[in-house]
C-alpha cells in the first residue's frame, strides 16, 4: 500500500473516530476540540460526502443539520457548539465564515451524492444563511465585511473589514445556492455575479480600475461619486503593479494589506472563482515562494513581526494569550504550516490541470498527517517541521480525503 492509499485509509478511520451523533467534532482527542466548530466541520464534511461510505455521509447530514438548527432566526451559524454540554455560542468577537460554510459543505454534498432531499429540508437556512452574509455588506460595495477574528484565524493574527477569504467563501456559497435551487426548481437566493466582480475589482488591482466603481449606489445621472475615502483611493493606486502575483489579502478602512493568504487563493482556485491565468499565476507563486515546503501549506508565505507597517499580528495580545495559541513566526496562524491548508492547495492544482504537482501535493500532506505516528496534528512548525497543537484534527482527514478524491478523479 502506497503512502497516499494509507493516509486515505488513516483518514477515514479518523473520521469515523471524530463523528458525534451530532455530527464531526473538531478533534475526538481533545477536550477543547471535542465540539462542533463550523467550519471545521464544513471541511470535514468535503472529504466525508466523498467517501462513499454510508455511515460517514450520515454524519455530514448530522452536522448539516446542527448547524441549521442552531442558526440564529435571521441565519447566522456559530461559531462552536459542544454537543455533549449543549453549549454553543458565536465567539468572543463574532463570526461570519461559519455561514458561508454551511452552505458551501450543503451544495458539495449534493454534488457528491445527489442527495436532493437533503437540500430540500435545508433549503430555508440556506435562503436565510445568504441573507444574513448579504447583510454584512457595510460599505456598500457588494462585499461581505468581518469583525476582528470573525473567521478561522481567530487569534492574535488578527484580520477585520473587507477580509479576501471570507469574500471567496461568500461568493462560493452563492454559487453553490445557485447549483441547489436549480435542482430544486427555486429561485436562487443571490447572483454570485456581482460578487465575483467586486472580489476581482478590490483585491487585484489592476490598469485602468478605480476602486470608486465598486460602489453599488444608484447614483443619479452625473452624480460624482466621493466614495472612496482619499488614503483608500491612493493606496489602491499604490498596488496597481505589473506585475502581481496574488490578490490583496483584505482591506480595512484606508489599509490594504498585501499579503498571500494561502488558504484563500486555494480556495478560490478550488471552487472556481479563480480561473486560467490568473489561477496560474497564483499558484507559480505558491510555489516560488515555497508556501508548501517542508510541508504543504503554510498560512503566509512570511510570517508577520511584531510592529511592521499593515501587519496583522497584535503583539501585545499575543503575549497574553495561551501559549498554545500563540504566533511567533513560524508557528500557529503565523507562517504555521497546516495540513488542511495543504488539502485545498492540492485541490487547487487539479482544478488548474496541474495534475503532477497535485500529486506531489497529496503525497506532502500524507506525510504531514502521518508525523507523530498519523497524529493528524493541527499545525507544523516552519522551519524545523515539528507537529504541534491539538492531535486528530477531523479536518485534515476530510481535506485529504477531499483531495485524494479529486485527485483520484472521483471529483
Amino acid at each position: 500500500m502506497t503512502l497516499r492509499d494509507e493516509a486515505a485509509e488513516r483518514s477515514l478511520e479518523l473520521l469515523h473516530r471524530a463523528l458525534h451523533t451530532a455530527g464531526y467534532v473538531a478533534s475526538p482527542s481533545d477536550e477543547h476540540y471535542a465540539s462542533i466548530w463550523g467550519r471545521d466541520a464544513a471541511m470535514s464534511c468535503l472529504g466525508a460526502s466523498r467517501s462513499q461510505d454510508p455511515v460517514l455521509i450520515g454524519g455530514v447530514e448530522a452536522t448539516l443539520h446542527t448547524l441549521a438548527e442552531l442558526s440564529t432566526p435571521l441565519g447566522q451559524v456559530p461559531d462552536v457548539f459542544w454537543p455533549d454540554r449543549g453549549y454553543w455560542d458565536w465567539g468572543e468577537g463574532g463570526t461570519t465564515d461559519a455561514t458561508a460554510w454551511l452552505v458551501i459543505a450543503l451544495a458539495e454534498h449534493v454534488e457528491a451524492t445527489g442527495r436532493e432531499a437533503v437540500a430540500a429540508e435545508l433549503w430555508p437556512s440556506v435562503e436565510r444563511a445568504l441573507r444574513w452574509l448579504r447583510y454584512q455588506d457595510v460599505t456598500g460595495t457588494g462585499l461581505v465585511a468581518s469583525p476582528a477574528g470573525g473567521d478561522w484565524m481567530d487569534g492574535t493574527v488578527r484580520r477585520a473589514g473587507r477580509v479576501f477569504h471570507v469574500n471567496v467563501l461568500y461568493w462560493w456559497a452563492a454559487t453553490g445556492a445557485a447549483r441547489l435551487a436549480a435542482r430544486l426548481g427555486m429561485a436562487a437566493p443571490l447572483d454570485p455575479a456581482p460578487i465575483s466582480t467586486a472580489i476581482d475589482g478590490l483585491y487585484w488591482p489592476s490598469i485602468g480600475s478605480d476602486l470608486a466603481d465598486l460602489s453599488i449606489a444608484d447614483y443619479p445621472d452625473g452624480t460624482v461619486a466621493e466614495f472612496p475615502h482619499p488614503l483608500a483611493a491612493r493606496e489602491y493606486q499604490r498596488l496597481i503593479v505589473p506585475d502581481r502575483r496574488h490578490h490583496v489579502a483584505l482591506v480595512s478602512f484606508g489599509q490594504f494589506v498585501d499579503r498571500c493568504d494561502v488558504l484563500a487563493e486555494s480556495l478560490a482556485i478550488a471552487s472556481g472563482l479563480v480561473e486560467g491565468e490568473r489561477a496560474a499565476t497564483v499558484l507559480d507563486y505558491l510555489d516560488e515562494a515555497d508556501c508548501a515546503e517542508p510541508y504543504p501549506s503554510r498560512t503566509w508565505p512570511e510570517p508577520f513581526v511584531a510592529g511592521e507597517p499593515r501587519g496583522l499580528l497584535d503583539s501585545g495580545a499575543d503575549a497574553l494569550q495561551d501559549p498554545r495559541w500563540r504566533n511567533p513566526p513560524g508557528s500557529y496562524h503565523n507562517g504555521g504550516i497546516w495540513p488542511y491548508i495543504g488539502g485545498a492547495h492540492a485541490v487547487a492544482a487539479v482544478t488548474a490541470g496541474r495534475n503532477e504537482r497535485a500529486e506531489e501535493l497529496l503525497d506532502g500532506v500524507a506525510a504531514a498527517n502521518q508525523l507523530d505516528d498519523w497524529g493528524f496534528h493541527e499545525w507544523i512548525q516552519v522551519p524545523s517541521g515539528e507537529p504541534h497543537g491539538a492531535p486528530d484534527q477531523a479536518w485534515n482527514a476530510g481535506a485529504y480525503l477531499w483531495a485524494y478524491s479529486m485527485i483520484s478523479g472521483g471529483g
